[in-house]
């Protein structure tokens, strides 16, 4: 029984707690009062925001007072709309980027953080109605903007911006922000190089932020190509672990496509198979199988046409291999081309030696190898 109580109490404790965190001025007795400080922080909040986004401090704390004495009692406003959240965040977000004193800045930053908490806390229990989207998609946005603020400007912990950006990513799912990418890959990287991630984790997050980014650039007409900005400069930062995390199935499906786009380059082939060969492939994997043999035709091509242009400056050279070949007489047609090429004495003469060697012994024209040799 003395448990049930417990609990009860509980219970009721909570049900306040949330019923404050989350109340309205609809049906207050000074629902007018309110109303007018809502106005005046409203306006004193729209003059202080900027063309650029950014916001004239001095104007914010005008519009602060007014702020407090609404929120305190109204957090949720009308429950239709979370401005009183939103403005909240961006107006001790500014106090606590121009604050120098410790303390403050701590007071300032735990603010936020309560805000975003409360900001989520009405959004879920459905005390401010959110329209052209679901609930979770907005939770997901709330924390992806709090998980950025978290890593960028107010320094907390990165297993409370990770717990964030969690939370971001499984409720926005592919309507998360491309804001996220990048302190998300960041705090992976230092997680994992420093042991306290595990790769399994690391490789997680990196499909499931490159999934939202794909699913984005194909599909977000209007963001995707910022989307696509991001998901480049994300994966520059995976780069630094992307060697200690993926195999060989990973290297292929990241590499193959930039051989597909550029078939004729053979240095590039080169480089692809070395980084696979690199990263586990063996060459029992039916893709590398298909590129060594396409390396190997391409080295070939390569050889002959490096052989070609050897040959045509160096008649003599292409005369020994013909020689090795027991091609006798076009062996004798190179020696006599490098005979006339030939600037020093003693090369006409060991060519001419060469021509008198395979008349005699390969040909039997004895009298025509006698002539050469005088």
């Amino acid at each position: 029984m003395k448990q049930i109580g417990m609990i009860a109490v509980l219970i009721a404790v909570f049900t306040s707690s949330a019923f404050a965190q989350c109340a309205t001025w609809v049906g207050l007795s000074n629902e007018g009062e309110i109303l007018d400080a809502h106005s005046l922080y409203r306006d004193n909040y729209k003059m202080a925001r900027k063309s650029d986004g950014t916001f004239d401090l001095e104007r914010l704390k005008g519009a602060l007072p007014y702020w407090t004495k609404v929120f305190e009692v109204a957090p949720a406003a009308d429950g239709k709309r979370d401005w009183h959240y939103a403005n909240g965040v961006d107006i001790y977000m500014e106090l606590f980027k121009a604050e120098t004193d410790a303390t403050k800045k701590d007071e300032y930053k735990q603010k936020v953080l309560d805000l975003y908490d409360g900001w989520v806390q009405c959004i879920e229990s459905g005390a401010i109605i959110v329209s052209n989207t679901s609930k979770e998609e907005y939770i997901g946005y709330i924390r992806g903007r709090e998980a950025f603020n978290m890593y960028y400007t107010l320094n907390v912990p990165y297993e409370d911006n990770i717990a964030s950006l969690e939370e971001a990513i499984d409720k926005a799912g592919n309507k998360s922000e491309y804001i996220v990418f990048d302190p998300y890959a960041r705090i992976v990287v230092y997680q994992f190089t420093n042991e306290l991630m595990d790769k399994e984790m690391a490789r997680d997050v990196h499909k499931k932020l490159n999934d939202i980014a794909d699913h984005n650039i194909e599909n977000n007409q209007q963001f995707g190509s910022y989307y696509k900005t991001a998901k480049e400069s994300m994966n520059a930062v995976f780069a630094q672990i992307e060697n200690y995390i993926f195999d060989c199935d990973y290297f292929k499906e990241k590499l193959l496509p930039e051989h597909e786009a550029d078939p004729k380059n053979g240095e590039l082939l080169r480089s692809i198979i070395s980084t696979l060969k690199q990263r586990g492939c063996t060459d029992e994997d039916p893709t590398m199988a298909d590129l060594n043999a396409k390396y190997k035709s391409y080295a070939d091509s390569v050889n002959a046409i490096l052989q070609a242009e050897q040959y045509a400056k160096f008649p003599h050279i292409h005369a020994r291999a013909l020689y090795k070949e027991e091609k006798w007489d076009e062996a004798i047609g190179k020696w006599e081309e490098a005979m006339e090429k030939a600037e020093e004495e003693d090369k006409a003469a060991e060519y001419n030696y060469w021509i008198g060697y395979t008349k005699f012994f390969k040909k039997d024209q004895v009298g025509g190898a006698l002539a050469n040799a005088r």
